[in-house]
């Protein structure tokens, strides 16, 4: 009886620890969604809601197809490439700094000025989000050059391999 009663305190101390070191991390950094333990912040997503409404009501389209983009489209697409980004974790394929920059000057060319401006029109982001955005596409081709095949159709199948959990 003595060691029933000891095994389950130690169980209920365990079980409690786990539980505020858990909740204590996710809610410090208020993730809403992990991807294998790779997270989404609150901050990311609310900062993507904003991106894609700006950007849908710098392009003049009718409220009924900003409307039509839910919450959970956005964050279905940056779970999407939080897959991807642990895929190539884990597969050691990363962007090199000059990669991004060499990618980035070519699709700014001369007019660096004015394309940002445009950037901070239609997204209302400015030239560090716009290398982070490069970088992710880099990262999303090396993938698919990896796995040799489209990646909507290789993250839809990898879904299922990850654990991905939403707050």
């Amino acid at each position: 009886m003595m060691k029933i009663t000891v095994i389950f305190i130690l169980a209920v101390f365990l079980s409690l620890f786990i539980y505020r070191y858990y909740s204590r991390t996710l809610n410090d950094n208020k993730y809403i969604a992990v991807v294998d333990g790779e997270g989404i912040t609150r901050q990311e997503y609310d900062k993507e809601v904003e991106r894609v409404k700006k950007f849908y009501l710098w392009s003049k389209q009718d409220y009924n197809r900003i409307a039509s983009i839910s919450a959970q489209d956005i964050l279905d697409h940056m779970i999407e490439d939080k897959i991807v980004a642990v895929y190539a974790k884990k597969k050691g394929i990363f962007v090199k700094p000059s990669e991004t920059q060499e990618r980035y000057n070519a699709i700014v060319g001369d007019n660096e000025k004015e394309y940002l401006e445009k950037l901070s029109a239609m997204y209302g982001t400015g030239k560090d989000d716009f290398l982070k955005k490069v970088e992710k596409d880099i990262l999303s081709e090396k993938v698919q050059k990896l796995i040799g095949q489209s990646l909507k159709t290789w993250i839809t199948e990898e879904k299922m391999n990850y654990k991905i959990t939403i707050f």
